[in-house]
């Protein structure tokens, strides 16, 4: 792929803990991008957006194990929404 800034759109399944292993090959895939200098987006949703944090919560957790030096996602601050591009 030669795009700078990725993009990936993922629907995650209803059950949180049913996503880990639906969400591992992108967090590899993703970690792929942030190593070769590429900004990727990844947008998620849930079928009920009612566990949408959690999923953010997940992402960002398992993202940071792969990747360390990637920041935690604050969820606590309160920040206006950016634009996409």
């Amino acid at each position: 792929m030669s795009a700078t800034s990725p993009v990936s759109a993922w629907t995650a399944v209803r059950s949180s803990r049913q996503n880990p292993p639906f969400l591992a090959p992108w967090v590899e895939r993703v970690g792929q991008w942030i190593e070769q200098g590429k900004q990727p987006y990844v947008f998620m949703h849930m079928p009920d957006n009612g566990d949408a944090l959690a999923l953010a919560q997940l992402w960002s957790k398992l993202l940071q194990e792969r990747l360390p030096q990637v920041a935690a996602l604050d969820l606590a601050a309160q920040r206006p929404q950016l634009g996409l591009f």
